[in-house]
């Protein structure tokens, strides 16, 4: 069980780190706490580096940006924010990226949602209050004043049939009544 020759060229070491992780799960407390000190395990049966290996390969800064303005454009289909901010997390670090070599994609995806997730945090509900901002006017209603005529105990009025809360038992089909104010879909007439 030594070091094999892997069809690339490369050495493969796989079976030398399955022994020594199974030699340090076999050793006794004493042993195995030598080997636990950070990192100190990992890096004498190489791990970590048979674990790199097989990682996503970097992602370009291109790919990066075109995929941040991607969900940014997607976010006007979504209204919720949430693509926007992935999509400006994707932004950043293509930015990053661009001057700082990442060792690999995993990094720089966990690194766009790291910073998506930091922007949703600080600047979500500034963001929301400035966008949906309470309608300074007051709304236009068709139905305001008027007179209304009793037919079948309801107010016909412009041309609908309306109930109200007020006492209705006094009038007879066919009299008239002003209207002060339609309020919840129900007429509010003057007495």
């Amino acid at each position: 069980m030594g070091k094999t020759k892997a069809p690339e060229g490369k050495t493969d070491t796989r079976q030398s780190v399955n022994r020594k992780i199974i030699e340090l799960a076999m050793a006794s407390p004493a042993n195995f706490s030598v080997h636990i000190k950070p990192g100190l395990c990992f890096s004498k049966i190489g791990v970590f580096s048979q674990w790199s290996n097989n990682m996503l390969e970097t992602i370009t800064a291109a790919w990066l940006l075109a995929l941040g303005i991607l969900l940014i454009g997607l976010e006007a289909l979504t209204f919720s924010f949430v693509l926007f901010f992935v999509g400006i997390g994707f932004v950043i670090v293509s930015a990053i990226s661009y001057f700082y070599m990442f060792d690999n994609g995993i990094l720089q995806i966990a690194a766009a949602f790291v910073s998506a997730l930091i922007l949703a945090f600080a600047l979500r509900k500034t963001l929301m209050s400035k966008l949906s901002k309470p309608s300074s006017k007051k709304e236009e209603r068709a139905h305001v004043r008027g007179i209304g005529i009793i037919e079948d105990g309801a107010v016909k009025f412009d041309g609908t049939f309306w109930k109200t809360l007020d006492d209705i038992s006094g009038y007879k089909n066919g009299d008239k009544v002003k209207i002060k104010d339609v309020v919840d879909n129900m007429v509010v007439l003057e007495k």
